[in-house]
């Protein structure tokens, strides 16, 4: 008799945990089915709805505070990952980085609070949603990508982000006015260098001197790469030109001309575009007379006009790159 009580005991409370895992509809009793790149010990529910799942955190017996390099799965018994609960890992301190899948929309409140370890974060494309204090305290972070469907940004979100000091927004300027972001706390985010995703280098102002915006786009590798209109700029400057031609100004004043080889010992001619801050127009006649030591030269989008003989007797001229706005070839050039 004390036999069959106890196994009557034991399937009542075998009956109680299946059934009210049920109920909860969050209860995996038997483990479940992730991505195989997913990070093991990391605990999910099915949603409410049935048809979705949430991570809320650590399976029992592993604490989110062991947790470094975390791949959260896309899918959970084979339904959408769609919510980073609150808490999931909140104190996680030695969390250094989390790959968040874009089947994810809403970052619960305090997810990745106090993270103190966790120095970048890419929020996918399809998060719309980060909540209350989720990044607070993580004072490490320095940088985030921010996907363009993000709508709002909770409270007190980014607080104490002390070192964030850069924002990848994978959007435009505009786009990033309309994102409801809480006034409460969130300093650190608004007051970040923000750079807004540009396949292909802007165009620079009318002065050509800057771009209209902070610009970001990733490189071949996967690695963010910034749109620099300094560095822009230096490239143009530090491009090499063969120094010593000579150089003889037109007679409409406003232009010169190349006219002879000067003091220039170069083989490879490269001629500028400009000379004193006026362009350079033409290649003037005989200018490269008989010059048996020049093997190529490079002529600019500037020149218009190449004089007649301009490289005639240049015996092993074997390169020759026309500016696209030459007009004119003089007589045995």
């Amino acid at each position: 008799m004390a036999k069959i009580k106890k196994y009557l005991l034991l399937a009542l409370t075998v009956l109680t945990l299946v059934f009210g895992c049920f109920a909860l509809a969050s209860c995996d009793l038997f483990g479940g089915t992730l991505d195989a790149n997913a990070t093991k010990g990391i605990a999910y529910k099915i949603n409410e709805d049935g048809k979705t799942a949430s991570v809320v955190g650590s399976e029992a017996g592993i604490s989110t505070e062991t947790l470094t390099n975390v791949v959260i799965s896309s899918t959970y018994n084979g339904k959408p990952v769609t919510s980073i609960g609150e808490d999931a890992f909140l104190g996680c301190e030695s969390l250094t980085s989390v790959v968040i899948p874009d089947s994810v929309t809403t970052i619960g409140d305090e997810a990745f609070k106090s993270c103190d370890s966790l120095t970048s974060v890419i929020i996918p494309d399809s998060v719309t949603t980060i909540g209350d204090y989720a990044f607070q305290g993580c004072r490490n972070l320095t940088s985030v990508v921010i996907g363009d469907s993000l709508t709002t940004i909770g409270d007190y979100a980014f607080q104490g982000c002390n070192s964030l000091t850069r924002i990848y927004y994978k959007g435009t300027a505009a786009e990033w006015t309309e994102i409801s972001i809480d006034s409460l706390g969130n300093s650190d985010l608004t007051n970040a260098t923000r750079y807004y995703y540009s396949e292909t280098e802007p165009a620079l102002n009318a002065d050509g001197t800057a771009y209209d915006g902070n610009y970001w786009y990733y490189a071949a590798n996967g690695v963010i790469n910034i749109w620099d209109e300094e560095e822009f700029n230096a490239r143009e400057e530090e491009e090499v030109y063969s120094e010593g031609l000579k150089y003889t100004l037109n007679a409409d004043g406003v232009s010169y001309s190349v006219t002879g080889i000067g003091t220039c010992t170069d083989t490879n001619i490269i001629i500028p575009s400009t000379y004193k801050n006026l362009p350079v127009t033409t290649i003037g006649d005989r200018a490269f007379y008989s010059r048996t030591s020049l093997t190529s030269v490079v002529i600019p989008d500037s020149v218009t006009t190449i004089g007649d003989r301009a490289f005639w007797g240049c015996e092993i001229l074997t390169s020759v790159v026309i500016g696209n706005s030459v007009t004119t070839i003089g007589d045995g050039a």
